[in-house]
């Protein structure tokens, strides 16, 4: 379930709840500070719920833009890195050998 709808059955829940509960004198203690404000808070809350869902659902029909392909254009793959060549055509009088050997302590440590 993705974020919106899950966030439009949560306010339908407690919107919808709360203005139920009114009628036998309980509460949210989530939504008690709207205690005035009932049922007309709830039932607000609920329909947001509602058009949350239904413009969740929209986004998720709606047809996607197909990708873009460039007439006539074929891409090749670029050659891999060889490091050798590369020292080879930098640094010619150098000889390039790659590093094998670690470091060894003299004995006496």
């Amino acid at each position: 379930m993705r974020v919106m709808t899950r966030i439009g059955i949560a306010l339908i829940i407690f919107g919808a709840g709360s203005a139920l509960l009114r009628l036998i004198d309980l509460q949210f203690k989530i939504l008690s500070w709207a205690e005035g404000a009932q049922p007309y808070l709830g039932i607000g809350m609920a329909g947001l719920g509602v058009a949350l869902i239904v413009i969740d659902q929209v986004n998720r029909r709606a047809p996607r833009p197909a990708p873009v392909q460039f007439a006539g254009q074929q891409f090749q793959q670029q050659p891999q890195f060889q490091p050798q060549q590369y020292a080879q055509q930098q640094f010619p009088q150098q000889q390039y050998q790659p590093a094998q050997q670690q470091y060894q302590y003299p004995a006496g440590r």
